[in-house]
């Protein structure tokens, strides 16, 4: 697996981690939630993760040779993974300034509590 790190401090940013991989399956099948899960208590698991989605039509725009119907499969695995995963933070509504926003006020959220003693 090809991921690209950016280093900034101790902040270590992923872009397309496994999430990426796992939406292309059939996330909605809990029996299959088994091996997903494996997956993932092997990996690294990382502090805070984001899927930032955007919506079908703008997809479409993007990538015009995709089909309606494996955009809106897709997304809606994206949206299954936030029960597989929990910790994970789902933007897919609003612009994108509210999205970095919102991203923005969870990575200080989480910040100020490791440096509060917590985590």
């Amino acid at each position: 697996m090809l991921v690209n790190l950016r280093y900034r401090n101790d902040i270590v940013i992923a872009d397309r981690y496994i999430y990426d991989h796992l939406v292309h399956y059939r996330v909605s099948e809990r029996k299959q939630w088994f091996i997903y899960r494996l997956f993932l208590k092997l990996l690294p698991k990382p502090n805070i993760p984001f899927i930032l989605a955007a919506d079908a039509d703008s997809i479409l725009k993007a990538r015009p040779n995709y089909d309606r119907e494996y955009i809106h499969v897709n997304l809606e695995n994206y949206r299954q993974l936030k029960e597989l995963c929990p910790d994970t933070v789902f933007l897919d509504s609003g612009e994108i300034r509210e999205k970095i926003d919102l991203a923005f006020n969870n990575v200080h959220t989480y910040l100020n509590r490791k440096n509060d003693g917590g985590e």
